[in-house]
């Protein structure tokens, strides 16, 4: 088959969870004998014009097309909202797409920056189009499905302008949804229930260090953090719940993008100050995924929104490093307190501190948990179960 897939950036320049999914999902079809292109977006580096917003490289043997995006008008649209929902130009491109590689499916795992609207072209073109939400984007105008003060939201009224997006989800051959917290935002916000299957993501197994933990008498217990620098990820509430602890017996490692964020990520160092059980490490390349949990003992996932499965935790769980996270449904379905992991009431830096204690204090918590980290799906299955 002809596979062409949509994603909101991708690899080299962006590597997070959805784009490590697209970039895993592409590769799979390919090593089964399709041929697969991807369809992205990125800012654009400076001014340009609509016919150069448009270009092609090629990365392991996909075929890439990019667009160039930007906070301006561009394809003779003024208003910025419109263009995140609508785009005039990306809709026309993909119109010359398709008719161009004449694929037999679509599968869309992100549409912000490219819009809503690349649904309509495929269903006048009679071309199948199906999507994976990894976020909350086609419920949410923020993907986060979080108010202002940090508290979940059940997404905005029917009466709002997303009702344009959930009508085009409902012109959709299909979704493929991973979790039950996804699959209920989206039917409560008007997405028919007969859409939609439910699928849990697929990782790329074989290079993990599956031997159990175990606490080694006289060696401080490594934990980890591994994810955005953004509030929304919630280190903040982990570098208060480890002061809180004021223990010897135990380190930290923040991995994550510091210029991300630049005034949250100088917010966290002040929580860490004066802390040397506190390191800062920087990005990892996702090549290195592995090596780093080989060397924490456990991950923790202190996200304040509710998440959706996030690929790091199935990272985690295929190394048998248990996983300490916000109790939210979006990992609960991964992480299950007591047996693979711990799970702490959400942005409480105070209930993650009491949970850091216990598996402290417990010498044969780590092993017990890591013991009972179960495998996870791969990749394979994964786009098995997709075609």
């Amino acid at each position: 088959m002809k596979i062409l897939l949509t994603v909101h950036q991708f690899f080299p320049d962006y590597v997070s969870g959805t784009e490590v999914l697209t970039f895993n999902v592409a590769k799979e079809l390919i090593r089964c004998g399709h041929e697969v292109r991807v369809l992205t977006g990125a800012p654009s580096s400076g001014p340009l014009r609509d016919e150069n917003r448009f270009d092609e490289y090629e990365i392991e043997g996909i075929h890439v097309h990019r667009f160039s995006h930007a906070m301006e008008p561009m394809g003779g649209q003024s208003v910025l909202m419109e263009q995140e929902y609508s785009n005039a130009l990306v809709t026309r491109f993909f119109r010359f797409l398709l008719a161009g590689f004449r694929p037999d499916v679509v599968h869309i795992f992100h549409m912000s920056r490219l819009g809503a609207a690349i649904i309509d072209v495929a269903v006048d073109m009679q071309t199948p189009i199906y999507f994976t939400p990894t976020d909350f984007w086609g419920a949410c105008p923020t993907n986060l499905m979080m108010l202002p003060d940090g508290t979940p939201c059940g997404g905005p009224s029917r009466a709002g302008g997303h009702d344009y997006v959930t009508s085009r989800l409902n012109a959709l051959n299909g979704i493929i949804s991973p979790t039950s917290v996804m699959t209920t935002a989206l039917t409560r916000n008007g997405v028919r229930q007969e859409l939609i299957r439910q699928h849990m993501y697929g990782i790329r197994l074989g290079h993990y260090d599956t031997t159990v933990r175990t606490r080694k008498p006289g060696k401080k217990l490594t934990l980890g953090f591994i994810g955005g620098l953004t509030p929304h990820k919630g280190c903040h509430v982990l570098l208060k719940a480890f002061r809180q602890l004021d223990r010897s017996d135990v380190r930290l490692k923040v991995f994550g993008n510091p210029h991300q964020a630049p005034a949250y990520f100088t917010s966290l160092q002040e929580l860490a100050a004066g802390q040397d059980t506190i390191e800062f490490c920087g990005i990892i390349p996702n090549t290195e995924l592995a090596g780093v949990l080989a060397e924490i003992d456990a991950l923790v996932v202190p996200s304040v929104w509710l998440e959706n499965a996030p690929l790091v935790i199935h990272s985690a769980l295929a190394a048998r490093c248990p996983v300490v996270a916000s109790d939210f449904p979006g990992m609960s379905e991964l992480v299950r307190s007591g047996e693979n992991g711990l799970l702490f009431v959400p942005g409480s830096s105070e209930s993650l501190t009491t949970v850091l204690r216990d598996l402290l204090d417990d010498q044969n918590l780590l092993h017990f948990l890591s013991a009972g980290c179960q495998p996870v799906k791969s990749i394979e299955q994964y786009v098995e179960e997709l075609l």
